[in-house]
């Protein structure tokens, strides 16, 4: 079967894409890398508009191989391309011989700093070994409130599919009636 050659003439830049199968279905969104690189692209296809990018390179973590993601920077926030940009860094994992193990620095002062990004990457999944700061990641995301960002530091979050991610600790009978008496 002859390869099909497509060209996204769309966007700023040029992409020459290599399908190995007839398109069924256009993607919504394209990712690039330069030769080289380790900076992945994310073009949205419907609107012709570059998404943002992701940073990530292969590293060997407490004597394991796995996906560093140095930098995520999505443009237009809540639109799921920050989720696109982290199931591509999963599947990027596993063929990188990472074993499907992406980590990470979840910081609250590089690119928006009065929305921490930890809460989002629990949802996608991860987790970290802080155990008091899991159970307010967990809490913001039960009763859908804002962390406050002066009070998140910056933590490393990993995801294993294989390992079972932490869960933080339930709060005693006590400490869960005291809190609504007083609510704190």
């Amino acid at each position: 079967m002859a390869k099909i050659i497509f060209m996204c003439f769309k966007s700023v830049m040029k992409v020459p894409i290599v399908f190995q199968k007839p398109i069924t279905k256009m993607p919504d969104v394209l990712l690039y890398k330069p030769a080289k690189s380790i900076k992945y692209k994310m073009f949205d296809v419907e609107h012709s508009k570059y998404v943002g990018f992701m940073e990530a390179r292969p590293i060997n973590d407490k004597g394991e191989r796995t996906l560093f993601i140095e930098f995520l920077l999505v443009n237009d926030k809540r639109k799921g391309f920050g989720t696109k940009f982290i199931q591509f860094a999963k599947n990027l994992s596993k063929k990188l011989n990472c074993e499907g193990r992406v980590s990470l620095e979840a910081t609250t002062t590089v690119y928006d700093p009065h929305t921490p990004p930890h809460v989002f990457y629990r949802k996608n999944g991860f987790a970290c070994d802080d155990k008091k700061m899991l159970r307010k990641i967990d809490m913001s995301i039960k009763k859908n409130r804002p962390l406050d960002y002066r009070e998140t530091p910056s933590i490393k979050m990993y995801y294993s599919p294989d390992v079972k991610q932490p869960k933080s600790q339930p709060k005693s009978l006590f400490r869960s009636i005291m809190e609504k008496i007083f609510k704190y």
